[in-house]
């Protein structure tokens, strides 16, 4: 057992190096091993990491022939038979580097990467204040909540999912070229670049993971683990394991991809750059890099699931961007994502058509939503991204909102606003009347930095339509 783990190590380390070619073989797959009563491995059940740590995490349910398993752990089988292992199966992978990784985060702006002792400040934020946040843990394979099955009326199951996929390093700035007709998008095709995985759990909480012998559930506490027995069945090991060998971790892997990469410069003094008082720009980013991951997959005629596509925020000393980029869902990937670099021009083309043709309020199945992205569809939004493609291309920011429209998105809200002595008029604009003050609302595209006039109150339509009881709160706080 420890030579062949030795030996898929080895072989790990040269692939990523580029010494072993990959030939795009589907190396980062994980196996869910559901056993008999008995203990024999029944039925393995294989996925791709990126989708495992997410569909297979401790706590999510999976169906194998009729019956349901609650995931509980992880386990390799073998592992428990190797000598002096029989408790203690996991303590080969929680105690190897190549499966436990420290992970350094800055609290800033979100960044995070493996950590290395040379790393001083945030490359994407300038923050010296860098922090050694959760570690992470690559699974060797799940296994059932004390590796039975269960009735259906017990499962209590939780959801967790895996995060935005994170690509760390910055962009070489000579690397960098504009695209094609555009003003403020450049393009760079970049190799040997790491990826970053993670599934931080319930209310990013993490897992508690026994080290000894695999037990795995959401949280942050030992407590989670009270009621949970091994994640197999040996003859060896009859009592219960107390679980006092445990630790929190966040799931995920790393691994080494070529990727295309677009780089959107955003002009601070006219658009709203702002993460976490602005929902506007998380979701134009994540809708345009889902928008461009369907356009390319359909350019290149190929699987949409051939391809993954993950965007980051990063503020430099001159200016705020966005990075959207796209690579192989292989690692190493077979040459998809960097080949459409040469056609990026009738590629923007194709990503505006496709955000321009639907007839939806702001995503559904026929533009952006598929079974992939469901942990995001509440971001989608085609008209955000449309927006961010427009000033990536044109350098142009978003029309004013017509009145009768303005009229049309306060209406919902004048009932509200009337029981808390805030009362509305709305005829050729909007006037509200509140404690013996008559101002003026403007809803503005959340797009722009909020404007600012006399007796006017501005809200962004992003609060209208996504977050009503922050609008209303705003203009009650006006008066």
């Amino acid at each position: 057992m420890e030579k062949e783990e030795d030996a898929k190590a080895l072989l790990d380390a040269l692939y990523e190096e580029g010494i072993i070619p990959t030939y795009s073989f589907p190396k980062n797959v994980v196996n869910t091993h559901i056993p008999d009563p008995s203990g024999k491995i029944l039925y393995e059940v294989d996925r791709g990491l990126d989708v495992a740590i997410g569909e297979y995490a401790p706590g999510r349910a999976i169906v194998v022939d009729k019956k349901t398993y609650q995931i509980g752990g992880f386990y390799y089988p073998g592992s428990d038979r190797q000598f002096g292992q029989s408790l203690t199966p996991a303590r080969a992978y929680t105690e190897d580097p190549n499966y436990v990784k420290e992970i350094i985060s800055c609290d800033d702006c979100g960044w995070f990467d493996l950590w290395e002792e040379d790393m001083k400040c945030c490359p994407f934020c300038g923050n010296s204040d860098l922090k050694i946040s959760r570690e992470m843990l690559r699974p060797w394979g799940f296994a059932p909540r004390n590796a039975e099955s269960i009735p259906d009326a017990q499962l209590s199951e939780e959801y967790t999912a895996v995060q935005q996929p994170l690509y760390s390093t910055l962009p070489e700035a000579e690397k960098m070229k504009l695209a094609p007709g555009c003003k403020n998008i450049r393009i760079a095709s970049r190799t040997n670049q790491r990826i970053i995985m993670l599934n931080k759990g319930s209310n990013n909480k993490g897992f508690m993971v026994c080290k000894d012998c695999g037990a795995a559930m959401p949280g942050d506490d030992i407590s989670v683990l009270k009621d949970i027995n091994r994640p197999y069945i040996s003859k060896y090991a009859r009592g219960r394991c107390r679980h006092s060998n445990s630790f929190n971790v966040n799931l995920g892997y790393d691994f080494i991809t070529d990727m295309l990469v677009l780089e959107f410069k955003l002009d601070g003094k006219i658009i709203d750059t702002s993460r976490k008082e602005n929902p506007w720009l998380s979701r134009a980013s994540q809708s345009l890099a889902e928008a461009l991951r369907l356009a390319a997959s359909k350019r290149l005629d190929v699987e949409f699931s051939e391809l993954i596509t993950g965007y980051r925020h990063r503020t430099g000393p001159e200016a705020s961007y966005v990075d959207i980029y796209l690579y192989d869902s292989l690692s190493s990937g077979a040459g998809y994502a960097v080949s459409v670099a040469d056609a990026i021009e009738e590629l923007l083309v194709d990503v505006k058509a496709l955000l321009s043709s639907c007839d939806c309020g702001s995503a559904c199945s026929k533009c952006l939503k598929h079974y992939r992205n469901q942990y995001v569809h509440g971001m989608l939004d085609r008209f955000a991204a449309l927006q961010l493609l427009k000033w990536g291309i044109d350098g142009t920011t978003a029309s004013p909102i017509k009145e009768e429209t303005q009229i049309s998105m306060i209406t919902p809200l004048t009932h509200i606003l009337k029981q808390s002595g805030c009362e509305i008029i709305a005829d050729s604009e909007i006037t509200a009347v509140g404690r013996g003050h008559t101002k003026k609302i403007v809803i503005y595209p959340a797009m722009w930095v909020e404007p600012y006039a006399a007796d006017t109150i501005f809200v962004s339509d992003a609060y209208i339509k996504y977050a009503k009881p922050y609008a209303v709160q705003k203009i009650l706080d006006s008066f």
